[in-house]
C-alpha cells in the first residue's frame, strides 16, 4: 500500500512539474512576441489606447498601434512652419529675449539626436513615458548634458521639438484637475486657498468633506483673480507654478531654434511629424487618439467669468496667444 501511495505522489509531482514548465514556456513565448505598454494621460486631455509592441529581429522595437485619425486637409509640417514664422514675428515685435535656455523641461536623446520640450498640462506625462520607451537612456533636467556627455554645441545638430496648448484651455484643465472641490489633491487645494485669503479675495475657507478628507472649495473666478493679481505684481511663485507659467517662458520660444511646434489639438497628426523628423517613423507610431472631452467645460467655464475678469485673464496670457499661433477667444 505504501509503495502504491509513493508512486501516486511521484506521478502527481511529475505532472505538476510538467504543467509548471509548460506555463513558463508559454510565458516566455508571450514576452518574446508581444507585450503591451499603457500610457497615462491627464484626465481631460486626449485619452489614448494601449500601444502594442512587437519584438522584431535584433533589439529594435516596432510599434503596432492602430493608425492615428487624420484630417486630410491638415498638413502638420506646413502648420508647424506657419507656427514657427508666427512665433518669430511675435518675438521680434515684442522684443523678447531670454538670458539662458533652461534644460529643466527638455527630454534629450543622444541616440536619436532630439530635444523634446515637455510643457506641464500639454500631455507631458504621456510624452515622457513615450520618449523613455523610445530611448530608455534619455535624460531630463539641468544635468542632462553632463549625464549624456555632450556639450551645448552638440545640441545645435539636434532636432528641437515642443508641443503647446490653447493657453486658457490649459489653465481650465489645471483648475479641474488640481483645484476643483471634487479633486483628491487636497494639499494643493489648501495652498491655493491660503494664497486667495492672503491677497484679500476672502477671509475664510470654504471646505467640503471629500473621500480623502477636507477639500477647499475654490471657484474658478477666485483662481482667475489670483492669477491676474500675481501677474500684475510680477510675483512668480504659486503652488505648482510650472503648470501655470506661460508656455512661451517655459519653452524659451524666442531663444531656442525649434524645428517643430506641435499643437495639442492636433496631437495625433503632429506626433507623426515628430517621428518623421527624427527618423523614428519606421520603428514607432503614436497611439490612436480619442476625441478630446474637455472643450465643453472650457467654453462653459470661461463664458461664466465676468467680462472684465476674462479680459484681464486673456491679457495675462496674451503673449502665449501671439507666439503660439492661437486665436484669442471671444465668449461674449
Amino acid at each position: 500500500m505504501a509503495i502504491y501511495t509513493n508512486f501516486q505522489r511521484l506521478a502527481a509531482i511529475t505532472i505538476c512539474i510538467m504543467i509548471f514548465l509548460s506555463l513558463v514556456a508559454m510565458y516566455q513565448e508571450l514576452l518574446t512576441t508581444v507585450f503591451t505598454t499603457k500610457f497615462i494621460i491627464d484626465k481631460d486631455e486626449h485619452p489614448i489606447v494601449n500601444v502594442h509592441w512587437k519584438n522584431t529581429t535584433g533589439n529594435h522595437i516596432e510599434a503596432l498601434a492602430e493608425p492615428t485619425s487624420t484630417n486630410n486637409s491638415y498638413e502638420c509640417l506646413q502648420a508647424s512652419q506657419e507656427r514657427l514664422a508666427t512665433a518669430k514675428c511675435a518675438c521680434e515685435k515684442n522684443n523678447i529675449t531670454y538670458k539662458r535656455v533652461r534644460l529643466t523641461y527638455f527630454v534629450i536623446s543622444k541616440k536619436y539626436k532630439f530635444m523634446f520640450e515637455l510643457i506641464p498640462k500639454v500631455s507631458s506625462t504621456t510624452w515622457k513615458r513615450y520618449l523613455f520607451e523610445i530611448d530608455p537612456e534619455c535624460q531630463q533636467g539641468p544635468r542632462s548634458l553632463e549625464l549624456l556627455n555632450i556639450t551645448e554645441a552638440d545640441l545645435e545638430h539636434y532636432t528641437k521639438v515642443v508641443f503647446v496648448r490653447e493657453p486658457l484651455e490649459r489653465l481650465v484643465s489645471f483648475y479641474f484637475n488640481n483645484l476643483y472641490y471634487t479633486t483628491s489633491v487636497s494639499q494643493n487645494n489648501k495652498q491655493f486657498d491660503d494664497a486667495i485669503k492672503k491677497i484679500g479675495l476672502r477671509n475664510h475657507s470654504v471646505i467640503q468633506v471629500g473621500r480623502k478628507g477636507l477639500i477647499y472649495n475654490i471657484t474658478f473666478l477666485e483662481f482667475a483673480q489670483l492669477i491676474i493679481y500675481h501677474d500684475s505684481k510680477k510675483k512668480h511663485y504659486l503652488p505648482l507654478s510650472g503648470h501655470l507659467e506661460k508656455q512661451n517662458d517655459i519653452s524659451r520660444m524666442c531663444s531656442v531654434n525649434y524645428d517643430f511646434i506641435g499643437h495639442l489639438e492636433h496631437l495625433g497628426e503632429d506626433a507623426t511629424c515628430f517621428l518623421q523628423l527624427t527618423g523614428l517613423d519606421k520603428l514607432y507610431s503614436f497611439p490612436r487618439i480619442h476625441k478630446q472631452k474637455g472643450k465643453t467645460r472650457y467654453t462653459e467655464t470661461l463664458s461664466n467669468l465676468p467680462p472684465d475678469i476674462l479680459k484681464k485673464l486673456i491679457e495675462v496670457y496674451r503673449l502665449d496667444y501671439e507666439l503660439l499661433g492661437y486665436q484669442i477667444p471671444n465668449f461674449h
